[in-house]
């Protein structure tokens, strides 16, 4: 469980990096997966052509369970930042990645965890890409939607690779 929360907190670079469906709801109302301190850094991404992001993500604990995870343009003086934690779904860890503005959550984006390499500094993760997500009602309905088309590779985008940077 550790590998996979590894993937799935460095997922999220590669998730703002391409354009992925948006849910009102996140996969479960409550996150039930503790941070893990292994996970906190600041990592780039790469898509599958090996081009890499001009974005530098960090990775920081928010509370026990939650993440922030702050968004930097190289040469750019801003930063976004995403409340983010992590849901298991039948065999696969999904990132909730929430899209918050001024305290509001305005929609969710999620992330599949699908490998890390043995020295803990490069991730592989997909993006869900279903445009259902945005008409389900509620996060029970979001979790039944991605546990259907878990093993689905149409249900998924792009594939991001992320490492870690010193």
């Amino acid at each position: 469980m550790n590998t996979l929360n590894t993937i799935t907190l460095f997922a999220i670079a590669v998730l703002f990096s391409t354009g992925c469906s948006t849910a009102r709801f996140p996969i479960d109302s409550k996150p039930t997966v503790k941070v893990d301190q292994r996970y906190i850094g600041n990592w780039k991404a790469k898509n599958k052509d090996g081009n890499t992001s001009k974005e530098i993500y960090s990775v920081t604990k928010k509370n026990d369970f939650e993440y922030l995870v702050a968004v930097k343009l190289s040469g750019n003086s801003k930063t976004d930042k995403f409340p983010a934690y992590l849901s298991q779904v039948g065999n696969g860890y999904f990132l909730n990645i929430a899209d918050q503005e001024d305290d509001s959550i305005k929609g969710y984006s999620f992330m599949r965890l699908i490998d890390i390499n043995m020295s803990g500094n490069t991730i592989t993760a997909a993006f869900v890409s279903d445009s259902m997500l945005a008409k389900l009602n509620n996060s029970a309905e979001v979790r039944r939607r991605i546990e259907t088309n878990l093993n689905n590779p149409m249900f998924y985008s792009d594939t991001a690779i992320l490492s870690k940077i010193k």
